[in-house]
Formats: C-alpha cells, structure tokens, sequence
C-alpha cells in the first residue's frame, strides 16, 4: 500500500481506476513500453474528475485547460499484456494556477511504478490562469483535500 513518502500524508487514494494492460501497449519483447504508463496516469486523472462529478469537457467547453508541466516515474518492474492492474491516484497540490498529482500503478496489491504529475491551469489561449474559488472544479477539488 501506499506510504506517507509517495502520497505526502499517509491517506488513502483519492482515485483508483482500473484497468487492463492492452496487447498494443506492448512493445516487440512482450513488455508494456514505459510511455503507456503516462497515457494511464492521465486516465486516471480523467477517471477522478468523473468521480467527484465533473466531466473534462464541461471543464474544456469553460476555458480551462491543465496541462502537463512536470512529469516523472520509477518502474521497478515489467507489465505484460492481460495484466489487470490498478492507478491509484493523489490529488497532493492545489492551487488556484497548479495542481499536483502523485500516482501508483499496482499489480495484484503490489506496487509497480510510481509517479507524480504537475499541471497548470491555462484558457483556451494557453495562457496561465487562476480558478476562481467559488468555481465548481475548486470547491470539488478542495473536497478531496477536506477543505
């Protein structure tokens, strides 16, 4: 399980989402290529939002957008196709212009990578913004964190 080191404070996942290691997702030694874990943290983070009730695209459709602007991972060990595996996810940083995400991919309850993400909100435009606090995605978020 998770310790207070990979998700900040010791609680349990905000998120788990699961999933099923696809054939494609392989490369030719039979072994998951380390860019899928990337596309399933941002599964997860898709698969949290719906969770606490708020669709990407309504969040797109208003402007908002959160990029990836930090990324970084530990693999200590292979996935092969058919594995049936688990994202838990840690919203571990909220601000009004950043959020921060610490992950762990799970293989039968043990740890197989470890990651986190850094995302800032920006508009359409790409500019940097700020959430409003009485925004729904804010006060959402700041469930997940007790506020």
């Amino acid at each position: 399980m998770a310790t207070e080191a990979e998700t900040g404070d010791g609680r349990a996942p905000d998120h788990i989402e699961p999933l099923r290691v696809r054939f494609s997702d392989t490369d030719a030694g039979g072994i998951v290529h380390h860019s899928n874990f990337f596309r399933w943290l941002e599964e997860a983070r898709l698969g949290l939002l719906r969770g606490i009730g708020v669709s990407y695209w309504t969040i797109a459709d208003s402007g908002i957008h959160f990029p990836v602007t930090a990324c970084s991972a530990e693999f200590r060990r292979s996935l092969r196709s058919e594995d049936q595996i688990e994202i838990a996810l840690w919203l571990v940083g909220r601000s009004r212009a950043r959020l921060e995400f610490r992950y762990e991919v799970r293989l039968d309850g043990s740890v197989v990578a470890t990651a986190k993400t850094t995302h800032a909100l920006v508009n359409d435009s790409g500019r940097p913004i700020r959430l409003e606090r009485d925004s729904n995605l804010w006060n959402r978020l700041g469930e997940l964190e007790g506020d």
